[in-house]
């Protein structure tokens, strides 16, 4: 049934397709969430992270600009669980970079690039509390 909203414009359904791969992550049906998420991250309004700074108005921007970052960490971790870490690790290198403060995506690169053997890395994803002033 949910099939077709696959085939969705995602700049004006952009918010459903999240709840849909939200959705089948709850289920563990990593892949078909990864069919909703790939269609967001690929498209400029929801993927790309320079999008954000062409907005006029400061809470409109805020809004995308969570949203985008909530789309990149769902796909991170979809993919994840796919077992497709070096883009799971792009992906949530994308969410440090949106929202510098959460602790959440810097554990979970953190690990990534830990399995990846990248351990001069890792514990500065952590560690790092590198204060940035976009939005916050």
């Amino acid at each position: 049934m949910a099939a077709p909203l696959v085939q969705l414009d995602p700049v004006e359904f952009g918010d459903v397709m999240l709840d849909v791969a939200e959705a089948y992550m709850g289920e563990k049906c990593y892949k078909e969430s990864l069919e909703y998420l790939d269609k967001l991250v690929t498209t400029e309004e929801y993927g790309q992270v320079s999008f954000v700074f062409d907005f006029y108005q400061e809470n409109l921007s805020l809004k995308m600009h969570l949203f985008q970052a909530a789309v990149w960490l769902r796909y991170g971790e979809s993919l994840f669980e796919v077992g497709r870490l070096e883009e799971s690790e792009v992906a949530y290198q994308k969410v440090v970079e949106l929202a510098p403060q959460h602790f959440e995506a810097r554990k979970a690169l953190s690990t990534i690039l830990h399995q990846l053997g990248k351990t001069g890395y890792f514990s500065f994803f952590l560690k790092s509390r590198k204060k940035i002033k976009r939005f916050f």
